[in-house]
């Protein structure tokens, strides 16, 4: 079979340019535009092929030919599916297959095989487009070709059908946004009341809502206007990183030069941007105790919790119930092409069967990136536990959380010396470790404590000399410069860290750096934070930041459909990543608007009309409000 399949890679690069293939004999013309398994429909038109020489030129011709540039890692040649009527599959062949042709690529494959774990399972195989009649299976495609032809390899024109859940889907997106048009009219109409009803019809009305988004907050005593900086700096971290993520599981044609990419100091800023979700566990902490034992002064220490989780719930659901429904419903229609089908499970496949424990916040087996919301929400439903601690007995109520720090960090130190973790930054161990409450609630509980410190020292004018102050600045920045790019030195090849030294980095590098944001947050609010505090407390971050939990939830989505319609192989370069990022942060923010328009503030609004009523708020209404852009 090996030589068979040589023989074909020969006749492919020997093919020249053919005129566009139009269709077979009347007889086959269906099987070419519907995918409609039949194996002995797929005998017939395989032995027909093989017997007919024009035909099969023509369909070996739309066929991709063996990639130039082994020795870079690019491995992947898509055909010219413009050629053929039939189903586009991505084959795999061995790149000792290959090898078989030419002893020359020899060197090629050894560079692949030494290529390290960055260059391995799939990676070591030619992906050659290839255009099969479209009543054959996967299988049987491998079995008269001899490739390797994974399930759902295969695609269509329009291989996606209409189902009910798509009918739902635009059934209740158009009655939406026929209740904005509505609302939006209404909203124009002089009315003189301000009753429920009034203030209900008008929770969807663009005018109002656009207002309520673009306006900048009045500065009061609760206000720490850093953290809006905080918080959109780190929104743009999240987003740049993703886009180097898809980029490592993209056609590169350079596949090779990542291992050297991986050595520059700027791949560290990538490397290390898991820390920006640390920052805002450290935000949602310290807002929880900021602004709630606030609250609780004015109730007197009484919380009704019921509303918190309720609040908490409608505050966070709606913008994630559509994401949910849209991924599950319409996504399939944003793309085609070989890589799409593989793009869109990875939202779609979870979706589909664990959609409810998304809504319910257990799990992030639908939208991956949602495990910050579960993890989120769960440390929420943890809160009044501590804030009532914290009321009660003050600073007394420290070493306890001191002791649950220490908990995390020893669940953290078993996971790596149970599982033999000796890599830093390895994905065998996000499932273990970076994604579980347990492992992530440290720096929750800095943020907590720094937010305790400040409200009880809030009468306070705090007066540090002037070394003082820059000694906490520098240590901070030092902190922050060494959590980024001290693990550098972990890029040589062949350089393999010991579960010690990975297990310390990954405790107090996230440690640290919550420490390094809690000196920014008390510099900046006691009057030391100079330019830093210019920069993260100007005024048009808070648009943005009413922007960053819906730009989380859509971005990864978003990037979803641009990188799985790709239909060229691309080079991997830091240029092209930093265009990808704008294209995507783009759209991004676009989709996002949309969403906070339609599903978070009218939601939002109905609340505060049928629901809560602001005179008699509960202490975490006030703070989940002030939270808008916390949750990511």
């Amino acid at each position: 079979m090996k030589s068979y399949w040589a023989l074909i890679l020969c006749l492919c690069q020997l093919v020249s340019s053919f005129d566009d293939f139009t269709t077979f004999q009347k007889p086959q013309e269906v099987l070419y535009q519907d995918r409609f398994i039949d194996d002995d429909l797929c005998d017939i038109q395989w032995k027909e092929i093989r017997t007919n020489n024009d035909k099969y030129f023509q369909i070996y011709d739309s066929w991709g030919k063996t990639p130039s540039g082994i020795l870079k890692g690019h491995t992947t040649r898509r055909s010219k599916r413009r050629n053929f009527q039939g189903q586009y599959c991505l084959a795999l062949i061995p790149l000792e297959t290959i090898q078989s042709i030419s002893s020359s690529l020899a060197g090629p494959v050894r560079t692949a095989r030494a290529g390290g774990e960055i260059f391995q399972k799939d990676q070591t195989k030619i992906k050659l487009g290839i255009c099969v009649p479209a009543a054959c299976s996967e299988a049987k495609v491998s079995e008269k070709l001899g490739v390797d032809l994974r399930k759902n390899s295969c695609s269509i024109k329009n291989q996606y059908k209409f189902e009910a859940i798509d009918y739902v889907a635009i059934v209740l997106f158009s009655t939406i946004g026929l209740l904005i048009v509505c609302s939006t009219l209404y909203d124009y109409y002089p009315h003189q009341s301000e009753t429920k009803l009034t203030q209900a019809l008008l929770a969807f009305s663009l005018r109002t809502n656009v207002k309520k988004l673009v306006s900048s907050p009045k500065k009061t005593s609760s206000s720490v206007d850093c953290l809006n900086g905080l918080r959109v700096f780190s929104m743009f971290w999240v987003i740049f990183g993703h886009i180097y993520m898809w980029n490592l599981g993209l056609p590169l044609m350079n596949f090779l030069d990542i291992p050297n990419w991986k050595e520059t100091p700027f791949s560290m800023i990538i490397q290390s941007a898991t820390v920006s979700v640390d920052t805002f566990l450290f935000i949602s902490g310290f807002l929880i105790a900021w602004l709630g034992l606030k609250e609780m002064e004015k109730t007197k220490g009484k919380l009704n919790i019921l509303s918190m989780y309720i609040h908490r719930y409608i505050r966070l659901t709606p913008a994630v119930a559509a994401a949910v429904l849209f991924v599950v419903s319409l996504l399939k229609f944003m793309g085609s092409g070989p890589y799409w089908h593989n793009f869109l499970d990875v939202h779609k496949k979870g979706c589909d069967e664990y959609w409810w424990s998304t809504l319910l916040y257990v799990q992030n087996y639908c939208l991956g990136h949602s495990w910050y919301l579960a993890v989120d929400t769960q440390l929420y439903i943890l809160s009044p536990f501590i804030l009532i601690g914290l009321w009660k007995w003050g600073k007394k109520f420290l070493p306890a959380m001191l002791i649950m720090a220490l908990l995390s960090i020893g669940c953290i130190f078993a996971t790596f010396y149970t599982e033999g973790f000796n890599q830093i930054g390895s994905r065998t161990k996000i499932k273990a470790n970076y994604v579980p409450t347990h492992t992530r609630y440290t720096s929750w509980l800095i943020g907590v404590a720094v937010g305790y410190v400040l409200y009880s020292n809030r009468f306070i004018k705090f007066r540090l000399p002037k070394w003082a102050v820059f000694l906490g600045w520098a240590v901070c920045m030092a902190t922050m410069l060494a959590v980024i790019f001290g693990p550098i030195h972990t890029t040589v090849p062949g350089y393999k860290p010991s579960v010690t030294e990975a297990v310390f980095y990954e405790t107090f590098s996230r440690i640290s750096w919550c420490i390094a944001i809690g000196w920014i947050v008390f510099a900046c609010q006691s009057g030391y934070g100079g330019p830093i505090n210019s920069i993260l407390s100007f005024s048009i971050w808070a648009p943005f930041c009413r922007l960053t939990y819906c730009m989380y939830i859509v971005h990864f989505v978003v990037q979803t459909t641009i990188f799985g319609n790709l239909k060229t192989d691309v080079t991997f370069s830091d240029f092209n990543a930093i265009q990808e990022f704008w294209s995507s942060f783009g759209l991004t923010f676009c989709v996002a608007i949309v969403f906070v328009l339609a599903f978070e503030s009218p939601i939002i609004g109905l609340e505060k009309v049928f629901i809560r009523k602001e005179k008699t708020r509960s202490p975490a209404m006030s703070t989940t409000s002030s939270q808008r852009a916390l949750e990511v």
